[in-house]
């Protein structure tokens, strides 16, 4: 994926908007109502990092259980564990985009014209049928799991 390309952020599952439709299908505020505001929910953001190819967007497809293909770098999804609901974003960010510095500090790329985004956590996607693309994830492998050693 264009590293460059526009980004646009795919939300799934969007909640229903719980207000009935007045004249002509526009929707109409009843005597006593309140105006409806939307709730907010807690944010969850994920890295899914990993070498062109490696299956970041298969996984990402599979995790939201997405029917059609992305249309996006980045895509949330509403999602519920023990009760509560999380927007869940996921980030696909190619390997070689992410820079690490000597104290540890991991510098994420920027998405178009965002700042470079808050991450909660990072998922990194490596194709074993390709080894010699181990040395791209070092960086980040080195700052999130310290004693993970690589044997050749």
């Amino acid at each position: 994926m264009d590293v460059g390309s526009k980004v646009r952020t795919t939300v799934i599952e969007e909640e229903a908007i719980l207000s009935s439709p007045g004249r002509n299908g526009v929707s109409s505020p009843r005597v006593g109502d309140e105006p409806l505001q939307k709730p907010t929910f807690p944010h969850v953001t994920i890295a899914v990092v990993g070498r062109d190819h490696a299956g970041k967007t298969t996984f990402i497809q599979s995790a939201l259980d997405m029917k059609y293909p992305l249309s996006s770098r980045a895509t949330t999804k509403k999602m519920s564990l023990d009760g509560t609901v999380y927007l869940v974003r996921l980030l696909e960010i190619g390997a070689k985009e992410i820079s690490v510095e000597e104290n540890g500090v991991v510098n994420w790329p920027r998405l178009g014209n965002e700042s470079a985004p808050t991450i909660d956590g990072a998922l990194v996607i490596h194709d074993v049928t390709e080894p010699a693309g181990l040395p791209d994830l070092n960086g980040i492998l080195d700052v999130y799991c310290p004693g993970f050693a690589v044997c050749d």
